[in-house]
């Protein structure tokens, strides 16, 4: 049996949904029980991101009195100017390769071990104290 909404009517009494239903002229009221299922479900989903172009400018990044440690992976640092303060750098097992760019390395301590570098049309700048 289907019931539409203005079938039913809220009892203020017994704080239910009844339907009434008339049966050899009398009137009696029947209790309807309201279950609400709700499933949500997301599979094989894709997100795609395309033709974005991110824009960070007129920012200062300082990074100081920390230690950085990168190893087994490769670096790719071009058109850039990175300045790298106070730290200790460990950089182990690596290929960095620095083009186009100009680094400052000032105050700082160094550990490179079984490094490969390339340096193409870069300035490099060493000050050590």
């Amino acid at each position: 049996m289907y019931l539409e909404l203005d079938d039913i009517e809220w009892n203020n009494d017994t704080a239910q949904w009844e339907h009434s239903i008339e049966i050899g002229g009398q009137k009696y009221n029947r209790c309807i029980y309201v279950e609400l299922y709700s499933s949500t479900s997301i599979s094989n989903s894709t997100t795609s991101i395309s033709n974005s172009t991110t824009s960070i400018s007129n920012s200062t990044t300082s990074i100081s009195n920390s230690t950085t440690s990168i190893s087994n992976s490769t670096t790719s640092i071009s058109n850039s100017t990175t300045s790298i303060s106070n730290s200790t750098t460990s950089i182990s097992n690596s290929t960095t390769s620095i083009s186009n760019s100009t680094t400052s390395i000032s105050n700082s301590r160094f550990l490179s071990m079984l490094s490969t570098f390339k340096y193409n049309s870069s300035k490099l700048n060493f000050h050590f104290k």
